[in-house]
């Protein structure tokens, strides 16, 4: 969860956008919880140092971490 990033990482998650359908109506989950669970194609609005970014973006994306 969020906490986890931050205590491991010491990256934020802010925002968490998501297209219902392709062009069609975006929802957003602000400060998701600990149990938010990413899914592909989401977009996600994060805060911390450049190398704690892009360490959270290899794990999201699965090229390690």
């Amino acid at each position: 969860g969020d906490l986890a990033l931050r205590k491991k990482l010491g990256v934020m998650i802010i925002a968490v956008i998501e297209e219902k359908e392709k062009g069609k109506k975006k929802t957003a989950a602000i400060n998701p919880g600990p149990g938010y669970v990413f899914t592909p194609g989401q977009t996600v609005i994060a805060a911390g140092r450049r190398d704690a970014l892009e360490q959270f973006e290899r794990m999201v994306t699965g090229e390690g971490g």
